[in-house]
């Protein structure tokens, strides 16, 4: 027999749990002394306790415990699964009515964004979203990214490591342009009553949307406060294809379905796509495709790249391959409406997960093409100057690289040279983009690393939390290292290459970090050659 102390330490309940059990005669004890009433349990008791407190700690009602302690395995899994639907649905109804709520408080109006057929925005939802994520510490990554005009409605996920964006052809053209991120749980609740209405029409109110349906009930979803990734710059500043691959797509899916293990290899050859196990599995399959560009190996985990490819549409799909290091594109052959992006795996496969939550560009895949630069997304909404910053580069991405420099130049001015180092440090770097001159180019990258030695990880976290100044260096000085490479000064080049190496273990391990890397290396060829070429790849106003 066993004394209530050390049975309740055997069972993770406490003795005042146990003495109110014993009350309620869901758990009475084995032994009770006449005289002192002290309470002692046996050791068959044990199982029934812990699972009394397991069941407890899903907010089980005592009467339902009671039902599911005496019932038969088979029945009490029936209950126990009916128990969570039911707290599932409650939620669900919870957080139906605080979106609503919020949505009723809203001081502005709302306004008509865009009118999409119901069944096709259903499906469009569930296939993106596969590519959210699920991180606590940067809740935007589970949203649902919405892009409105009158000509489409764009819905964009990413973890940073899966991205996923589809456009659809709106039903009625409506208003002007709106863009805001929609809490990824709340637009997953509405999937079955957009399926069900024809049209869906989409409202925005300053802290919600709600989606008008045919059945009378709106249903309302959060917008989430924080900004979204950089993905429209990412996509456009991806590598040039180096092999792509098309197949069809069953069969590439039955050959990962049949795949044994959390890592799968893609090789391209000639005229097939082989799906490889990792290490010492079977040997996999040879599919027929049609490949074109050099053969080219890459590993993906599971995860990864399957979602990709079950969600791809029509009977083809397309692979973009770049390298074994850089985001494959996935689409179909013929309809490119949807596309998905997959990050391959690690070399050492340490949680194919990235050290640090986001790259400094705090885009989900590579920033920028061959050379990459930090971004200013996301800009927090309470930082005028980021945001004018953001404002700026958007608009040198656009094509009026002139306007963008005056207008940098003009809030370097107000800055001065005492300024916010964040500001200047972010300011600099990017004014540097603009001028084809590698001195001037130079001038402003000196001014950008300057002001980075007096930044501080504290300054950089109220812009966002997930970053640290020390990922800002690879960049920093890689960039120094090509402006002294094009004017010919090739010591000093060589200088600031070992800094942006030593500095790069701070990078993750994503594609901005393996494309920053593959820049490295490109930018310490060119040393070596003695080139002083400006490099296709680099940033920068074309001639």
């Amino acid at each position: 027999m066993m004394p209530i102390g050390l049975f309740a330490r055997r069972t993770g309940l406490t003795a005042s749990a146990l003495r109110f059990y014993a009350d309620c005669g869901l758990l009475v004890p084995a032994e009770v002394d006449p005289v002192t009433g002290y309470r002692s349990y046996g050791s068959e008791q044990v199982t029934r306790a812990s699972d009394l407190r397991r069941l407890r700690e899903i907010a089980m009602p005592l009467p339902a415990v009671r039902a599911v302690l005496d019932a038969d395995p088979a029945e009490a899994a029936r209950l126990v699964d009916e128990h969570v639907a039911k707290v599932l649905g409650d939620a669900a109804a919870v957080r139906r009515k605080a979106a609503a709520f919020v949505a009723s408080r809203a001081e502005a109006p709302r306004r008509p964004v865009a009118v999409v057929k119901g069944p096709v925005l259903a499906d469009a939802v569930e296939q993106v979203l596969t590519a959210a994520g699920c991180d606590p510490d940067l809740p935007v990554l589970g949203g649902l990214r919405v892009e409105a005009s009158c000509e489409a409605v764009t819905l964009t996920a990413t973890d940073r490591y899966r991205l996923s964006t589809r456009g659809l052809v709106p039903a009625e053209p409506v208003g002007s342009a709106w863009a805001a991120t929609v809490d990824g749980d709340d637009v997953r609740g509405a999937v079955a009553a957009m399926r069900r209405s024809v049209l869906v029409r989409v409202e925005a109110a300053p802290h919600a949307v709600r989606l008008r349906t045919a059945d009378g009930e709106d249903r309302c979803c959060r917008l989430l406060p924080d900004p979204f990734p950089d993905h429209r710059l990412m996509l456009a500043s991806l590598p040039e294809v180096g092999t792509r691959v098309t197949v069809d797509r069953n069969p590439l899916l039955h050959a990962l379905e049949h795949h044994a293990g959390e890592l799968i290899t893609l090789r391209t050859a000639r005229h097939a796509l082989y799906v490889l196990s990792d290490g010492d599995g079977p040997p996999g399959a040879r599919l027929p495709a049609t490949v074109a560009g050099p053969d080219l190996r890459a590993r993906f985990a599971f995860t990864t790249l399957y979602p990709a490819v079950s969600t791809a549409l029509g009977p083809e799909v397309m692979l973009d391959l770049r390298g074994h290091d850089l985001p494959v594109t996935i689409r179909s052959a013929d309809r490119g409406d949807l596309t998905t992006l997959a990050m391959p795996a690690a070399p050492d496969h340490q949680a194919h997960r990235a050290p640090e939550p986001l790259s400094p560009s705090d885009d989900p895949l590579p920033p920028r093409q061959g050379h990459p630069r930090m971004t200013t997304a996301p800009s927090h909404p309470t930082d005028p100057t980021m945001n004018a910053i953001g404002q700026a580069v958007a608009e040198a991405r656009e094509g009026d690289v002139a306007a963008a420099r005056r207008k940098l130049l003009s809030l370097w001015s107000g800055i001065g040279v005492t300024g916010d180092p964040l500001h200047r440090c972010t300011l600099a770097h990017h004014l540097a983009d603009l001028y084809e001159d590698p001195a001037q180019a130079l001038a402003w990258d000196i001014r950008a690393l300057d002001a980075a030695g007096a930044v501080t990880d504290q300054r950089v976290q109220q812009h966002h939390a997930a970053l640290h100044i020390a990922g800002f260096f690879p960049s920093l000085h890689l960039n120094l290292a090509d402006d002294f490479r094009r004017l010919g000064s090739f010591e000093a080049a060589a200088e600031h290459l070992n800094a942006a190496e030593e500095s790069a273990p701070a990078l993750p391990r994503d594609g901005y970090g393996a494309l920053l890397r593959t820049a490295i290396r490109q930018v310490a060829e060119a040393v070596a050659r003695r080139d002083t070429a400006k490099r296709d790849t680099a940033p920068g106003r074309t001639a």
